[in-house]
C-alpha cells in the first residue's frame, strides 16, 4: 500500500508518452483496463528504460528485468521493487476552491507526500510528465506481478510483460487491478480507483458495521420524533 511506504523509500522513473501508452489515436484507442486478463503488457519501446530503473531499484548493475523463471525465496520477494504507475488525473474531476481540501480528490489513490517524493528525486529530469497531486498513482508490488509456480514453489515469474509493438493498445490486467476498487465511469468518461483490503470477510463485516449503525441513527430519529409519554397521558385524560 502507498500509505504503508517508508521515509527512505526511493522513485526511479520511466517516462511514458500518450503515443506510448494510448496507442493509434482514434475513439478505439486507449488503454485496456482488463479484470479478465491476468497479466499486464506495456510498450516495447519501454523496456529498455524501465530495465534500467529495475537495476537502480535492485541495487545491481547487474540486474536484468526478464519474464523467465527464477528462484526466490519470501524474503527476496519482499525486496523487489514495487510498480508505481502514475495516471495523469482526470481534468473534470479536480476539485476547485470551493472544497474543503483541493489539492487531493476523496478516495484518490496515492497521497501528496508520495507526489511530492516523486518529483523531488527527479528535479533535475526535464519532464511533461510531472507528477502533481491529481494524478493517480496504482502500486503493483511484487507478490502481484511476480507469480509462484504452482508446481515448484520458490520459482517465480514476473507477469508484466513489455511486448507491445509502438501504437497498440497496452493492457492492464488483473495483476495491476489487484488491491484496488475500479469504478468505470462511462457516463464522465473516467475510470477511477481506491485501495481495497480485499478481504471478502472482512467487507462483510464493515457492510454489517455500516447497516447496524444506519439502523440505529434511524431508530433514533423516530424515537425522538415522538410526542412526550407525559403529554400523551394529559391528552389521554382530557
Amino acid at each position: 500500500r502507498l500509505g504503508d511506504s517508508k521515509p527512505h523509500t526511493k522513485y526511479y522513473r520511466v517516462d511514458a508518452t500518450e503515443e506510448h501508452l494510448n496507442g493509434r489515436p482514434g475513439d478505439r484507442s486507449g488503454i485496456i483496463v482488463d479484470s479478465g486478463t491476468t497479466d499486464t503488457y506495456l510498450s516495447e519501446s519501454l523496456k529498455s528504460a524501465f530495465n534500467d530503473a529495475f537495476r537502480k531499484a535492485l541495487d545491481d548493475p547487474s540486474a536484468e528485468y526478464h519474464n523467465d523463471p527464477i528462484e526466490l525465496s519470501k524474503d527476496d520477494l519482499k525486496h523487489m521493487p514495487t510498480i508505481l504507475i502514475v495516471l495523469q488525473g482526470h481534468d473534470k474531476s479536480k476539485l476547485t476552491g470551493t472544497q474543503p481540501d483541493p489539492s487531493i480528490a476523496v478516495g484518490l489513490v496515492g497521497h501528496p507526500n508520495h507526489h511530492r517524493e516523486m518529483t523531488r528525486t527527479s528535479s533535475n529530469h526535464k519532464s511533461q510528465n510531472d507528477v502533481n497531486e491529481h494524478d493517480v498513482v496504482v502500486a503493483i508490488p511484487p507478490d502481484h506481478y511476480m507469480e509462484e509456480s504452482r508446481t515448484h514453489p520458490g520459482v517465480y515469474v514476473s507477469r508484466v510483460y513489455f511486448n507491445e509493438r509502438f501504437g497498440a493498445q497496452n493492457i492492464f490486467g488483473s495483476n495491476f487491478i489487484m488491491g484496488h476498487e475500479v469504478l468505470f465511469d462511462n457516463g464522465m468518461g473516467r475510470v477511477g480507483f481506491a485501495e481495497s483490503h480485499c478481504n471478502y470477510d472482512k467487507y462483510l463485516s464493515e457492510s454489517d458495521a455500516l447497516l447496524q449503525n444506519e439502523e440505529r441513527r434511524t431508530e433514533a430519529t423516530v424515537e425522538s420524533n415522538q410526542p412526550p409519554a407525559e403529554l400523551v397521558g394529559a391528552n389521554d385524560d382530557l
